[in-house]
């Protein structure tokens, strides 16, 4: 189940601009090349700066738009810095 606080109308909004500002597309960039996964695939906004650590919550300059591949590397890869790994 998702955290209650995304899915309030200001954390939507929010996950909105993102999106749009990326232009529906992946912003994951490797070997200098942007990813290719563009709507209608599943995209998400991603806190670039976690919320958990301290990262903004609703400002549109600390999100970015993933594909479900890019967002879970990147949310594994903050996970296993927390722990130490």
């Amino acid at each position: 189940m998702a955290d209650a606080e995304l899915q309030t109308p200001e954390h939507k909004a929010w996950a909105l601009e993102v999106k749009r500002r990326a232009g529906w597309r992946c912003e994951w960039v490797e070997n200098g090349e942007r990813c290719k996964v563009a709507a209608p695939a599943r995209l998400f906004a991603d806190h670039t700066v976690e919320r958990r650590d301290g990262g903004a919550r609703l400002d549109p300059k600390n999100g970015r738009c993933l594909c479900g591949r890019h967002h879970s590397l990147k949310t594994a890869s903050e996970r296993g810095k927390r722990m130490g790994l």
